[in-house]
């Protein structure tokens, strides 16, 4: 494991030492981690107002973002994958805490009562409700009711993965209510309609533990199964179902980053997904993309001692979404684009 937390502590500040087309990002002797991956857009203050990369010393590509979601200057940034993989088999580093004291049934409330955003104990108690949950559904059986779904829809998609995965819980969620509290669940942002949406959501199935379980899976499984099928459709070329999903993952993952906390200092930590699957440390050729390559570790399902649970379910659904376009190939693209999940919490 690098120092870290040395190197958090030798600038924090940005200088770009190059005013020309490539920007280097001036710290970290062993080319770990960078400050930030790059921006877009103009604005006041460090922020390349040109929309060019920055590049940093550590390998691979570092990516861009818009500069309302651009991580902190203060937020230690990894991008080689091997860093990534350490961090996240680490259980010194936890998700970002959330507020414990949002009221009732509101997005607060629910975040600070699901997996994704808990640790120690209420962690493990809530990942292990989920495992159980998901043993009672055989992916197998969500791809071909997902085939089938998006088929009779004449090939229609969205919102394929949710029906057919809220009908396998037992759940009777509409879609665009999900959509609604997704919008905010990863990013904690917390608006009114957010609120109204995941009250509305928790008035359906009733109440109690097994219904924010129940939920859990529709939240995170709604935006990042959507945002693969739309990547994979963007690199559809005749490779098997299966191998040009698993290179998406890597090459295009719908999460971009994801964030941790050291629970001893307070550090935040950004882990590039991007940068981390096409470190060229590990991969052969990492721009290319590549639907024959195999498997590979990329790091997009996570790692570690936080790994997604739900990651051959989420497949199942969106080979079965690909299933029936490729039986619908005039369906093959999406009639609105996709916004990829920035960043996990």
């Amino acid at each position: 494991m690098p120092n870290l937390h040395r190197a958090a502590g030798q600038r924090r500040h940005l200088a770009f030492e190059q005013p020309a087309r490539q920007r280097r990002l001036p710290f970290g002797s062993d080319g770990a981690v960078a400050w930030v991956l790059g921006a877009t857009g103009t604005g006041a203050g460090p922020w390349p107002s040109d929309g060019l990369p920055c590049s940093g010393s550590a390998p691979g590509i570092l990516r861009h973002w818009s500069k309302e979601s651009a991580p902190s200057v203060e937020h230690m940034v990894i991008t080689r994958h091997v860093e990534a993989r350490a961090v996240l088999a680490d259980t010194r580093y936890v998700p970002p805490p959330v507020r414990q004291d949002a009221p009732p049934y509101t997005l607060g409330w629910l975040r600070a009562r699901v997996s994704r955003f808990s640790s120690g104990e209420a962690h493990a108690e809530r990942r292990r409700a989920l495992e159980e949950r998901l043993a009672e559904l055989d992916p197998a059986t969500l791809r071909r009711r997902a085939r089938a779904a998006t088929l009779e829809r004449d090939g229609d998609w969205r919102g394929v993965p949710t029906q057919v995965l809220a009908a396998a819980l037992g759940v009777p969620a509409p879609v665009a209510l999900v959509e609604a509290v997704a919008a905010g669940y990863l990013s904690g942002e917390e608006t009114p309609g957010t609120d109204a949406a995941v009250a509305e959501l928790f008035r359906l199935p009733g109440d109690g533990p097994s219904v924010i379980t129940d939920l859990t899976l529709l939240l995170q499984a709604h935006a990042a199964t959507e945002g693969l099928i739309a990547n994979a459709l963007t690199h559809e070329g005749g490779a098997g179902v299966k191998g040009l999903l698993r290179e998406t993952l890597r090459h295009d993952p719908p999460l971009k980053v994801t964030r941790r906390v050291d629970r001893a200092t307070g550090e935040e930590v950004v882990i590039d997904l991007v940068a981390a699957n096409r470190d060229p440390a590990v991969f052969a050729d990492p721009e290319r993309f590549d639907a024959s390559r195999g498997e590979c570790p990329h790091l997009t399902f996570g790692h570690g001692v936080r790994p997604c649970p739900a990651s051959a379910h989420a497949l199942a659904l969106a080979a079965g979404v690909l299933d029936a376009l490729r039986a619908a190939p005039r369906q093959l693209t999406s009639e609105r684009p996709v916004s990829d999940q920035r960043e996990d919490s």
